[in-house]
């Protein structure tokens, strides 16, 4: 699943957005994606 990224265009005279996410990790005793990924979301 996820997203079809063909399907992402950006148009001339249109506003997109651009996200940026910066994560700090103190300690890490798992998995760290999974750990990053749900402080994402």
């Amino acid at each position: 699943a996820g997203i079809d990224l063909s399907a992402l265009k950006v148009l001339d005279g249109k506003i997109c957005w651009d996200l940026y996410i910066d994560g700090l990790v103190v300690s890490s005793d798992g998995d760290l994606l999974d750990a990053l990924g749900a402080a994402v979301k």
